[in-house]
């Protein structure tokens, strides 16, 4: 399975199974945002079963794992959600025609980017502390402090 394929896949669930369903009922804004807080509740889940503890642990060995805090997900998706609606409202005013036209999609990129990147250690810090991606690190250089 492939990150591509993956991807294909999640976002044709979230689309058939939480968009459409929603869209029959209201709004593309408010199917759009509940479509991102599932896919912060599904988030949540992850960290939920990654951070369990195994009942094969010494006590010391279960007092020293990491207890994550939940919500940060689903309140990151929350937001990227509130963002997406609020770029579908002023798409047709004179400053987004301007950006849309006039500046080069380097520039646009990185003006997507920085509504995202203020919040996205509420993404990543459960991740990281629980120790997701240990045991992809031997694949990557690690800076580190002395």
């Amino acid at each position: 399975l492939t990150v591509k394929l993956a991807c294909q896949l999640f976002f044709s669930l979230l689309e058939r199974g939480v968009f459409k369903p929603v869209r029959r009922h209201f709004s593309r804004s408010i199917a759009a945002i509940a479509t991102f807080i599932f896919s912060g509740l599904l988030h949540e889940y992850v960290i939920l079963v990654t951070a369990l503890k195994n009942e094969n642990l010494s006590e010391e060995e279960t007092n020293s794992l990491y207890d994550p805090r939940y919500g940060k997900h689903m309140a990151f998706f929350a937001w990227n959600g509130f963002m997406m609606v609020m770029e579908y409202f002023v798409a047709g005013n004179l400053m987004s025609l301007w950006i849309e036209n006039a500046l080069p999609q380097p520039i646009k990129t990185l003006l997507v980017l920085m509504t995202v990147i203020p919040i996205s250690h509420w993404f990543t810090h459960e991740y990281v502390n629980i120790g997701f991606f240990d045991d992809l690190s031997i694949g990557f250089p690690k800076i580190i402090c002395i």
